[in-house]
């Protein structure tokens, strides 16, 4: 979602060339029904119809706009906007929230990695996983105590 956001202007300026063919793509991928279809085929310009499905695909969520993202890689998709080929390769559509700021959360599968760091006397406490299937959990930790040195803890509870 954030690369969406982050690039709505450009993105508005490169899929407006030929939003009714983004359309016939994204319908046939199943990211928007058949309704939504019909209402932003019904607007007056192609400019509205790409600012309409960005919003729309923003307000669906993190999973609709990685599908849409990823869609864009596609050659025939992205064959229509050259602008938009170029910056397409450059996006990581594994990469799903930023977590107050961590620079790394990547998912695969139901595995989630995620770098987080504290520094000048402030603490990092054990994330909270919470979810009604969350599966095995595995923590996997290394600090760099005060002298330099590396301890590495690795933590797997007992189900």
């Amino acid at each position: 979602m954030e690369n969406i956001v982050t690039n709505k202007p450009n993105l508005i300026k490169w899929l407006s060339l030929d939003a009714t063919h983004l359309l016939q793509h994204v319908q046939s991928k199943g990211i928007i029904k058949t309704e939504e279809y019909n209402d932003l085929m019904s607007l007056s310009s192609s400019r509205i119809i790409v600012i309409h499905l960005l919003d729309l695909l923003i307000g669906k969520g993190e999973s609709t706009c990685r599908s849409f993202l990823e869609l864009l890689k596609e050659d025939d998709v992205n064959e229509s906007f050259p602008k938009l080929r170029e910056w397409i390769i450059t996006v990581d559509t594994s990469v799903t929230a930023d977590m107050n700021g961590s620079p790394s959360l990547k998912a695969s599968g139901t595995q989630i990695t995620c770098n987080i760091s504290a520094s000048k006397g402030s603490h990092v406490y054990a994330p909270t996983i919470a979810g009604s299937s969350t599966g095995p959990v595995v923590i996997n930790t290394t600090t760099t105590t005060r002298g330099g040195s590396d301890c590495k803890c690795n933590y797997k509870p007992e189900r």
